[in-house]
């Protein structure tokens, strides 16, 4: 069962009494509230289970420790239990999704597999140790996104039924994946002031972002550590902690999608073949990157 709210005004201030009746109360279904404002001021409170979207205007988000901004465009995630208040001062329209505990159960099953796929490698950690996270959405999220918030208006009825359902909790996981792939907010936890975190994950992205749009060609660690405005040593060590890889495998894995994606080899391929598509990719024979590209995506290949 889904729950369906719009809501309009110019101003808003809810009181803390109905706050406490709604998050300290469990869910019986999901919930999405959209809403729309000029002016309002949520005092600190308890959540539930969430996913926040921004789609007009900039809403901030106080937390006990930090402070977030959330513009047009971008989502914010938070965990059951996490305390937080939000304002705008200006016209903002957004959207809350809010998970029954039934569902958000079923969530963190089914998101924890994804953990080392969006690593690439194994780790311990799960989505309960999540308190909030502020992230940017994918085009397949906000695709989502804006196709269940249209399905959703044609139809004004509380119950919306389990298609619905599914769909939101497929804008949840695809949503959750994107905090994976662009940055896992547990990493670096040894840096206890978040503003020097945040930094530090900020310039690791932007040295991911300067290997991916050059699809790792021309690689060099001093140019990539520069542009993070990092040491090499800090920089490598940094990076493989947030992103699972080093500069240089991220780069030659980048190297190697591209060379997927326009040429397309396949295992019965010609040496000369081979050997085009091995300096493509910038490597120094044919015969290590047939054996790297095969070992990665395997002998199947159309």
């Amino acid at each position: 069962m889904l729950e369906y709210i719009e809501w309009s005004k110019t101003a808003r201030e809810i009181p803390q009494e109905d706050q406490t009746d709604f998050f300290d109360t469990p869910l019986p279904h999901t919930t999405v509230f959209r809403y729309q404002t000029a002016d309002f001021v949520l005092p600190l409170h308890s959540t539930h289970f969430s996913l926040k979207f921004t789609l007009k205007g900039v809403e901030d988000y106080q937390f006990k420790h930090r402070s977030v901004k959330l513009a047009s465009g971008s989502c914010l995630f938070t965990n059951f239990g996490a305390e937080h208040g939000s304002s705008a001062n200006e016209p903002v329209e957004s959207v809350s999704i809010y998970f029954p505990k039934g569902l958000e159960d079923t969530l963190y099953a089914s998101l924890q597999e994804t953990v080392a796929q969006a690593l690439e490698k194994g780790t311990s950690k799960t989505y309960r140790e999540m308190p909030h996270v502020a992230f940017s959405p994918t085009a397949r999220t906000q695709q989502q996104l804006y196709s269940l918030l249209s399905r959703l208006s044609d139809n004004h009825e509380s119950d919306h039924g389990s298609e619905l359902e599914d769909a939101t909790a497929e804008l949840a996981m695809s949503s959750m994946a994107d905090v994976l792939n662009l940055a896992p907010p547990w990493v670096l936890a040894d840096i206890v002031k978040s503003s020097v975190r945040d930094e530090l994950l900020s310039r690791v992205m932007r040295a991911r972002d300067f290997i991916s749009d050059r699809a790792g060609l021309g690689y060099d660690i001093d140019e990539v550590a520069d542009v993070a405005c990092l040491s090499k040593y800090h920089l490598i060590r940094t990076f493989g902690e947030v992103v699972g890889e080093t500069p240089g495998i991220y780069a030659r894995r980048c190297r190697m999608e591209f060379v997927r994606t326009n040429l397309s080899p396949q295992k019965d391929w010609a040496p000369r073949d081979w050997m085009r598509a091995a300096r493509m990719a910038e490597y120094s024979s044919s015969r290590r990157f047939k054996e790297a590209y095969l070992k990665r995506y395997g002998h199947d290949l159309v």
